[in-house]
């Protein structure tokens, strides 16, 4: 069964097509992709790839690598409570650990200075 109806007498009939300058809009800016992706392909890398590597990392994040560490969540939770209790940063805590690992095996440490508002940046 069908739902569309009859134009009323002296109504035009709606049309459901997109304005003209949408529609152009549209296939120029999937033009756009499609070119993107044919260059990145005949490059040997994906579109996708290069858009990922032109963000920038924030101030503080500049030469760092993450670090994770899969632990249980009994742990993480006495890691943040720790932080609460000690008025330290989770960062700050794992910098402290790492440092004590390092003594422990006769490396150097890392300085971690305290920034002022009670964040943190390696020194």
């Amino acid at each position: 069964m069908s739902r569309t109806r009859k134009a009323e007498p002296g109504k035009p009939k709606r049309s459901r097509k997109k304005p003209p300058a949408l529609t152009a809009f549209v296939e120029k800016a999937v033009a756009e992709i499609e070119q993107a992706e044919h260059e990145a392909k005949s490059k040997g890398r994906s579109a996708r790839s290069d858009a990922s590597r032109e963000r920038r990392k924030p101030a503080t994040r500049q030469n760092k690598k993450g670090l994770v560490l899969y632990v249980d969540a009994k742990v993480t939770q006495a890691l943040r409570r720790l932080a609460l209790d000690t008025g330290q940063s989770v960062q700050e805590l794992g910098m402290t650990a790492l440092n004590l690992l390092f003594k422990a095996h006769g490396l150097a440490e890392f300085p971690y200075v305290r920034r002022a508002g009670g964040r943190s940046e390696d020194g």
